[in-house]
């Protein structure tokens, strides 16, 4: 039977949705997969590695000349985007009265920038996360000469950003072009395949779906540590200021 386009939509989120959960269950029962650990000691080098006790073990070192290269990805923030991906944008605190009017530098090259919204970190853990951002890394590594910027976001991190991009589900990867304000995302799932051939489509301007996409300043978001989240507690709730009228 043929299919709707709205149910051919649910029906990639669901898949995709699908490939999360069985990617969050094979890296619990597997432990740190090669692909996280190749993320971890490329990337996050510079982070004390998990169970590293500063007393036992001492103050925590990058090695000597660490810089994590570019394939990473950066930490989506206000302030990451705007000097990354879109650096013909004011400052924030930039104000035209007093400033005049912002001229960016003539002829300033453009980036394409490339977004995988992952999921939230209680949703993954810490090593499924370095997974997702591993594909990204590994892929990413295939096209250097390509002026493409490599970000990530947590779900929810950036919410008129993902919605500017239509994102509901995760991990999604997104192509955003600042020269243009146009960007599409991946409908197949975060497969190393799909990915490949999605930044080949994009490097050859073959990339279709492209709407225009426009939205406000990002959040300055706390940047990630590698290390898993820490659950919400409450208080115990205490009723000393309680007067009841009336015997019980």
């Amino acid at each position: 039977r043929h299919l709707s386009a709205s149910c051919r939509d649910r029906a990639v989120e669901m898949r995709a949705l699908a490939v999360v959960v069985l990617l969050a269950c094979a890296v619990r029962r597997a432990g740190a997969s090669e692909q996280a650990e190749v993320y971890r000691d490329a990337c996050l080098a510079h982070i004390p590695p998990p169970g590293w006790d500063v007393e036992e073990d001492g103050e925590w070192s990058a090695p000597e000349g660490f810089s994590a290269p570019a394939a990473c990805g950066t930490q989506l923030t206000d302030e990451s985007f705007r000097q990354l991906c879109a650096p013909h944008l004011p400052p924030p605190d930039w104000d035209d009265e007093e400033d005049g009017e912002f001229q960016p530098p003539p002829d300033l090259p453009l980036p394409t920038c490339i977004v995988l919204f992952v999921p939230h970190l209680l949703d993954t853990g810490a090593t499924g996360r370095m997974e997702l951002l591993g594909a990204l890394f590994k892929a990413a590594q295939k096209v250097p000469k390509h002026p493409f910027t490599f970000m990530w976001s947590e779900a929810g991190a950036q919410p008129q950003f993902e919605a500017a991009l239509d994102i509901s589900m995760y991990p999604k990867l997104a192509l955003y072009s600042p020269r243009h304000e146009v960007g599409v995302t991946m409908a197949q799932a975060l497969t190393p395949d799909n990915i490949d051939a999605f930044f080949l489509k994009a490097s050859l301007s073959r990339l279709g779906g492209l709407k225009a996409v426009a939205f406000g300043a990002l959040n300055n978001v706390e940047a990630w540590d590698g290390a898993e989240a820490a659950p919400e507690t409450c208080e115990d709730p205490t009723y000393d200021d309680v007067e009841l009228d009336g015997p019980l």
